[in-house]
């Protein structure tokens, strides 16, 4: 058996790795996993579903894509454009609600932040 060359190592190996700790450290900030200690096997299933969404979304189109790919790959960027637009949408919501803070309850009410 020969040793790993550097390339093969840090694709096959690093990468995946730094992922995996990316991951779990991305999960231990969800509510679910506060205080605990997330389990690679956890987060080498979201490594699994992420790999496929991100072939999809990000792989380059060499031509020989078939015809269900390439609606996949439609279908994803404008779901992607969605998702951005959505959540323009709620730091601006985030936004207001922050400058709202500082006005009295008729200020609030006229500009429709006025709950109770």
């Amino acid at each position: 058996m020969q040793p790993f060359d550097a390339d093969f190592f840090r694709s096959h190996v690093l990468v995946p790795e730094a992922a995996l700790l990316l991951i779990r450290e991305d999960l231990s900030n969800q509510p679910k996993w506060a205080g605990k200690v997330v389990p690679r096997d956890v987060a080498f299933k979201v490594l699994q579903k992420s790999a496929a969404y991100g072939k999809a979304m990000f792989a380059e189109d060499d031509g020989t894509a078939g015809v269900a790919d390439q609606a996949v790959r439609q279908r994803a960027k404008i779901r992607r454009k969605e998702i951005e637009k959505e959540e323009k949408e709620a730091a601006e919501d985030m936004k207001r609600q922050r400058s709202s803070h500082g006005r009295s309850k008729a200020e609030r009410k006229e500009i429709g932040y006025f709950e109770g």
